[in-house]
């Protein structure tokens, strides 16, 4: 599939980002990361990236990325297999329609539902764990995997984020930088944010701030106990 297109990029914006309502042309310049996140995902062959070449791909169009994507939000009970049944195009193989789920919900909520296959076997720090979207697993339920709320926390732990929020305005970029040698590393994976691994002294952070500010824009007027269910749907 060929990048897209400026009308294109219009689309995606509108569809990804911003919500219904039309878009300004001009509002492409806020999201130049996003964009190019977009293309190296769904137009592989077009970027830097080394890639395997396939014959019958699952996403012929750009159109065709919206209309799977519009079916995984409006139907977050669905499983991945539900999700991979529905490319009925039999001349896609097994692997290439998996790796369209994939590249479908790396576009569409910025999470990697199969980073296991990215890390060696047993890779974990702390409580962090590759994510992988079992099978039968409804996609809302392996969201809230991937987000766990407070409720997860033991008290010892919620005094412990409580009094790092409270003193928040003092931590600073260049302190850990210059006292702790820490290094910062781009991810364009959500559940990866502060992310901390304490043998490599980096820190995983989400840079696609376009993305975060067009979704709050999205749930401005939403309660901020909406549920999963809910709030995949926006």
């Amino acid at each position: 599939m060929k990048p897209p297109t400026e009308s294109e990029g219009e689309r995606i914006v509108e569809e990804f980002l911003c919500g219904s309502g039309g878009v300004n042309p001009k509002d492409l310049r806020k999201y130049p990361a996003y964009l190019r996140f977009y293309g190296n995902v769904i137009c592989p062959s077009n970027s830097k990236d080394a890639v395997v070449p396939i014959d019958n791909p699952a996403f012929t169009t750009h159109n065709d990325v919206y209309l799977y994507a519009k079916r995984l939000k409006t139907g977050p009970e669905q499983t991945r297999h539900d999700l991979i049944s529905r490319f009925t195009n039999d001349a896609v193989s097994d692997r290439d329609k998996e790796a369209a789920v994939r590249a479908l919900v790396r576009v569409s909520f910025m999470m990697d539902c199969a980073s296991k296959q990215t890390y060696p076997e047993g890779f974990n720090i702390g409580d962090f764990v590759p994510l992988t979207w079992a099978d039968s697993e409804r996609f809302v339920d392996f969201v809230k995997g991937a987000f766990p709320t407070s409720h997860a926390h033991t008290p010892s732990q919620c005094e412990k984020i409580y009094g790092a929020h409270a003193q928040k305005r003092r931590l600073k970029a260049w302190k850990l930088r210059k006292r702790y040698h820490i290094t910062f590393r781009a991810t364009d994976d959500i559940t990866e944010h502060l992310l901390y691994n304490a043998r490599e002294r980096t820190i995983n952070i989400f840079h696609h701030t376009g993305w975060l500010k067009a979704h709050l824009l999205r749930s401005l007027t939403k309660p901020l106990d909406m549920g999963f269910d809910e709030s995949l749907k926006l």
